[in-house]
């Protein structure tokens, strides 16, 4: 009991990795969610390819296992893009323009340009 007692608001809070600099904890945290998405398309890919084998099917069919597994995972990530566009994408884009015809006209001129410039 020699040392006195620290108050709780002095006690400074130390950071998870320690003394890094931020740009090097991002690109840290960054590789590391590349490795576990890696790893779940890696095992997604796995486990429909042992479902197929485990039902009769040979090497020719691992190329359209591989298709059918993207396909699949394209299709789900898809749905709630397409439920995001027909939602809550109009209510923002309305509350966006505010009802001004101007902001409208422009905002169809330039997707008219954009499709013309992406088409020709």
């Amino acid at each position: 009991m020699s040392r006195p007692f620290k108050p709780a608001v002095t006690a400074r809070r130390e950071p998870f990795f320690g003394e890094w600099q931020p740009l090097v904890v991002s690109m840290l945290m960054l590789l590391l969610g590349l490795a576990a998405v890696t790893t779940f398309y890696a095992s997604v890919f796995a486990a429909a390819h042992v479902v197929a084998a485990d039902n009769g099917g040979g090497r020719e069919q691992l190329g359209v296992v591989t298709l059918w597994a993207c396909a699949l995972l394209f299709l789900h990530g898809m749905v709630p893009l397409v439920r995001f566009g027909f939602s809550e994408l109009p209510r923002l884009v309305a509350g966006g323009f505010g009802g001004n015809a101007r902001n409208i006209g422009v905002f169809i001129l330039l997707l008219v340009v954009g499709v013309v410039l992406v088409f020709t």
